[in-house]
């Protein structure tokens, strides 16, 4: 399972280079960043709410009585 959120992890950082190369260079749209920080903010969410389902939460196991 580790395996795999470090390769999520590494996809969305080379997104997030890719994004920056592309798309930050552009001088015409000042908007853009207010929309990359709001889109890494909901992707930072996302990712930490999945790591969290997966590395921390256990099945609740309850009283067999």
């Amino acid at each position: 399972m580790r395996d795999r959120f470090a390769w999520i992890l590494a996809g969305a950082s080379g997104l997030a280079v890719i994004a920056e190369l592309l798309f930050v260079r552009s001088h015409h749209a000042p908007s853009l960043y207010a929309v990359l920080g709001f889109a890494s903010c909901v992707a930072v969410v996302l990712l930490t709410k999945a790591a969290g389902r997966a590395f921390l939460q256990k099945p609740e196991e309850g009283d067999d009585d």
